[in-house]
C-alpha cells in the first residue's frame, strides 16, 4: 500500500466550508489537554484499526509520530487494537503501518 493523502484533501477541494468545520473539530479533539496530543492520536489509530480503516491507521500514526510518538508507543497501541479488535484489528493496524514503518 502506497502512502496516500488523507481523504480530507478531496473534501477541501470540493467543499471548503465542511473541511473548515472538520478542521475545527479535529483541532478540538487532538489539541493538548489533560491527555497529550500523541496519546489522543494513538487512540484514534487504535480505533481505526478496530474499524478496519487501514488508511486512517496510517494517517493517525504519522500524525502521532509528528507529535513525538515512538515506534514502541505506536506498537503498544497496536496491542490494544489487537485485544479489542482481534485479528481484524491487528491485521488492519499492520497493513496501515507497514508503509510508515518500512520507510524508516
Amino acid at each position: 500500500m502506497a502512502i496516500q493523502k488523507a481523504p480530507w484533501d478531496l473534501l477541501r477541494a470540493k467543499d471548503p466550508e465542511m473541511a473548515r468545520l472538520h478542521d475545527e473539530v479535529d483541532h478540538l479533539a487532538f489539541s493538548e489537554g489533560r491527555l497529550p496530543r500523541k496519546a489522543k492520536l494513538l487512540m484514534a489509530m487504535a480505533i481505526d484499526s478496530v474499524l478496519g480503516a487501514d488508511l486512517g491507521v496510517n494517517v493517525y500514526a504519522r500524525r502521532a509520530r509528528e507529535a513525538g510518538a515512538t515506534d514502541e508507543e505506536i506498537f503498544e497501541a497496536v496491542r490494544v487494537a489487537s485485544l479489542i479488535g482481534g485479528t481484524r484489528g491487528q491485521t488492519t493496524a499492520l497493513r496501515g503501518l507497514e508503509p510508515l514503518i518500512r520507510a524508516t
